[in-house]
């Protein structure tokens, strides 16, 4: 039924409809799946999650998100970018694009250049259900040489009850290129039983270096998946830090691809 309410250009429908099959196939895992013993997400399946719908924020709270130093400040509001709420995307530094997703989806070539591990990303089965349904995410590409020293703040915001965010996000950095990036998904009320189901493609090439925090902190009723695809060439640097602090559910994959010698990789949670 989500599928069939959304006005996707013909190429995208057929996407997500091939994906919907796969995942029919697939379903969700059990606590009998190795990778999921220790995952029940039983409690998750008996909640029924809208998909579609974006609610207001006051300003204040946004302000309330951010940190004490200088960041670029993206705003996402159930799951979909927020013009009004972030900062000017029009006068960005020099080598530095950013892009909501929804802007940068193209099928018109029968698959879309955005999705470079997809047959990856399906195999899990969170990775499976964020390809069917997601339709918004940030993409950020730096090229090469390209160092920010202002931080890039990310800000995942759920509103609605019972509401499912599928987020999609490829960062790119060029050979020598850095950046820090910080992730937060947080929830406007404490009592909201949201979902955010996140995929990210990370791709560095050499020399490249990203620094990275993801900051978990929505509602305590809500659930939360997030499954990282990194690619990382010669001599490039990958840091992330996952906090987790809100949650009944709550995982956080890394899958890390080393295509060269010396590199530095260092992940924590």
């Amino acid at each position: 039924q989500a599928l069939s309410a959304r006005n996707d250009q013909p190429e995208l429908a057929v996407f997500r409809q091939s994906v919907a099959e796969r995942f029919a196939q697939q379903a969700f895992p059990s606590r009998r799946d190795e990778d999921w013993k220790y995952t029940p997400i039983t409690g998750f399946l008996q909640t029924h999650y809208a998909v579609e719908g974006v609610a207001k924020l006051d300003e204040a709270a946004i302000k309330k998100l951010l940190p004490p130093f200088d960041v670029m400040h993206l705003v996402f509001v159930d799951g979909y970018f927020s013009e009004g709420y972030s900062d000017d995307l029009s006068d960005l530094a020099r080598g530095l694009s950013i892009e909501p997703v929804k802007d940068a989806l193209d099928f018109s070539q029968g698959h879309c250049a955005l999705m470079t591990h997809e047959e990856k990303i399906q195999a899990e089965p969170f990775g499976c259900l964020n390809s069917m349904l997601f339709d918004d995410g940030v993409l950020i590409s730096l090229d090469p040489h390209c160092q920010l020293e202002r931080p890039i703040l990310c800000s995942f915001i759920q509103t609605q009850d019972a509401h499912a965010n599928s987020i999609r996000n490829r960062i790119i950095l060029g050979h020598g290129a850095k950046l820090t990036l910080i992730q937060q998904h947080v929830s406007a009320q404490p009592e909201l039983n949201g979902f955010d189901n996140v995929v990210s493609e990370i791709e560095l090439a050499e020399h490249a270096n990203l620094q990275q925090i993801v900051l978990q902190d929505i509602a305590t009723q809500g659930a939360y998946f997030g499954l990282q695809m990194i690619d990382q060439a010669e001599k490039s640097v990958f840091n992330s830090v996952y906090v987790g602090l809100g949650a009944a559910l709550s995982r956080h994959q890394n899958v890390l691809r080393m295509t060269a010698e010396q590199v530095e990789s260092n992940q924590s949670s």
